[in-house]
């Protein structure tokens, strides 16, 4: 008798009505990465997802790259060497595949970049010879004009 009362007291107070949901789908995200001329990256990213409708700067979603409810992320894409790169991606497939382009990463000490440099050797009597460093992608790069002294090494 009691647990029929307690029945219709529940029944009562939730409407009588029962609600079924949908299972709860979840899909897989791949990521490829890419450096600036193209060639794939080997290594496995560090991934840290966080909710579209949300600020980027939260923090990150208990959630899998091998699991994730369907919906919408941003994703940070990092891996050694290279800067991290944000992108949206939109889960709504039990595969997803998502390609990310990273550039280099600037080695830093103490808010100093280190420069890029080395020796050249002449084997002759070389003058006018000049160094030019060029950036794979934009604009840019630098150029120094190099004193060379027959049969010497020379720091540039």
């Amino acid at each position: 008798m009691r647990r029929l009362s307690l029945a219709i007291i529940f029944s009562l107070l939730c409407g009588g009505e029962c609600v079924e949901l949908p299972p709860r789908e979840f899909g897989a995200l791949e990521v490829k990465m890419y450096d600036v001329a193209g060639a794939p990256i080997n290594g496995v990213p560090e991934l840290d997802f966080f909710r579209a409708d949300a600020l980027r700067h939260q923090t990150p979603l208990a959630v899998t790259a091998n699991r994730l409810p369907f919906g919408e992320y941003y994703v940070r894409v990092r891996t050694p060497w290279f800067h991290s790169s944000w992108q949206y991606v939109a889960i709504a497939r039990a595969r997803e595949t998502l390609r990310v382009h990273l550039t280099l990463g600037a080695e830093c000490s103490r808010n100093r970049l280190y420069g890029i440099g080395g020796f050249v050797r002449a084997d002759g009597d070389l003058s006018g010879l000049w160094v030019k460093a060029v950036p794979l992608r934009g604009n840019g790069g630098s150029e120094a004009q190099v004193g060379v002294v027959p049969k010497s090494e020379t720091r540039v």
